[in-house]
């Protein structure tokens, strides 16, 4: 399990990472020549679109119990 805040921003990065690859695929994908498993293999586009939103909004809620340090 990712614990701490540094680990939710590595976590962060990786999945936008992966998010860019993968748009970039998108795009540049010929639908006419493309396999229908090179097709399957860009599903998770929208699952990393998810876990990447939920990461964020973890990390901008609030935390319950903590002083703000401005």
């Amino acid at each position: 399990m990712i614990t701490g805040e540094r680990g939710i921003i590595q976590a962060r990065i990786v999945i936008l990472i992966a998010l860019l690859a993968l748009a970039r695929k998108v795009i540049i994908v010929d639908l006419l020549d493309a396999s229908p498993a090179s097709i399957v293999a860009l599903a998770p586009d929208p699952l990393l679109g998810i876990a990447y939103w939920v990461l964020r909004e973890r990390d901008e809620r609030p935390q319950v119990g903590k002083v703000p340090t401005d």
